[in-house]
Parts: structure tokens; sequence; C-alpha cells
């Protein structure tokens, strides 16, 4: 993560180097990303690089974290907009990511996911109550709050955590899957994802149901 040199920078300036981040990381594979490009766009000297961040992946950590705090700040309205409905919600919200992915070809965060390693970091943290992460963890908890746990087959917070990280292989692999079948029809790749969610609200609310 970033070196206690970029947090004393001034806000704007932190913002405009982690902007310039973003836009190479969401055009370019991780791979593919150049330092040249982040500090050029940023408007910052090459070594004052070295003085915020320990290398590229640095930064990349660094960036992904702002990501999920989007990811997650955005799940968790549409939690509220269905009423606390988890499955109802996360439907929609992998929906309108999905049609952002088909929006850029090759861009956004179709580039993010792409590669297995930064997919399982995203999903990981994102699912992990312990993050050591307190801004993450602030947002997971607001999206938590906001769930209707009742409407779940789950009788305790053990059981929550295990469906949550079931839920997360599943949203993984899948994403992992449309990443890679590049000639999937947009409709079908938000059908793959909804027929997985469906299988699993089948399963976690059959006995609510009754």
């Amino acid at each position: 993560m970033p070196k206690q040199t970029f947090y004393k920078l001034p806000q704007e300036k932190q913002e405009r180097i982690l902007a310039a981040a973003k836009r190479e990381f969401t055009q370019v594979r991780y791979s593919d990303a150049s330092i040249n490009q982040i500090v050029r766009e940023a408007g910052i000297p090459r070594g004052s690089f070295y003085q915020y961040f320990e290398d590229k992946k640095d930064i990349f950590l660094c960036f992904l974290t702002e990501y999920k705090k989007e990811m997650i700040g955005g799940f968790a309205r549409s939690v509220r907009e269905h009423a606390g409905d988890f499955l109802s919600a996360l439907d929609d919200f992998v929906g309108d990511l999905i049609t952002e992915m088909y929006r850029t070809p090759g861009q956004g965060i179709r580039v993010i996911v792409s590669e297995p390693w930064v997919s399982e970091y995203i999903w990981a943290d994102m699912l992990d109550p312990g993050s050591p992460d307190k801004e993450v963890c602030r947002a997971k908890k607001d999206g938590c709050a906001a769930v209707d746990w009742s409407r779940l087959d789950l009788s305790d917070d053990r059981e929550i955590f295990v469906f949550i990280h079931i839920l997360g292989a599943v949203l993984r692999d899948s994403l992992c899957e449309i990443c890679r079948r590049s000639e999937l029809p947009q409709q079908e790749a938000k059908q793959l994802i909804h027929e997985r969610l469906d299988s699993l609200r089948r399963h976690y609310e059959k006995r609510v149901q009754q």
C-alpha cells in the first residue's frame, strides 16, 4: 500500500494520482500497464512516484481498494432500492456491471477481472469480514446493515459468513468465465449470472417460502 508520504500529500493531488492510475489500469491489462503513463497523466515526476509507492503493484492495489469501495457502495444502494432483498439486489447490481463490461469492450471492469489473481483479490477482500482496510470494512458493514436477512434461511452469523463466501465464489468464477468467453452475447452473460443466483435463491429461501 502507499507510503506515508503519499498520505501527506494534499487531497487533490492524491485524487489526481489515483485517477491517473484508474485510467491506466482500466485501459490495459495489469501486465501492460505503464508507470510512465501514470506519472504523465498525473503530472508528477517519475522520481516522485517512488516516494509514494514501492512499485506498480503497490499503486495497483491502492487503486483496487478505492475501486472496491465504489463497488460495495453501489451494491449497498442496490440493496436499499430492493428493500433489503440481498439476492435481487445482487442480480441487478451484477447485471449493471455486465452492461458496463460490454459498453467498453477490452476496457473497464473486463480488464480488471480478466486476470484470475486480480479477481481473487477483489472478491476475497470484499467478502472477508476481517478485511484489514478500515474503509472497505465500513462500506461492507453499511451494506450488510441494509440487508433483510430474515428473507434467507440463515440461522446465525456463521451461516451468513459461509453463504457469502459461496456467493463470492460463484460470482468470481462466473465473471471470469464471461471475461474469457469474449464472444458471449451480453444477454446470455446476464442470464448465466441470473441462473446461478436463482439456484442459490431456491436453496436459501426455500424454507422461508413454505
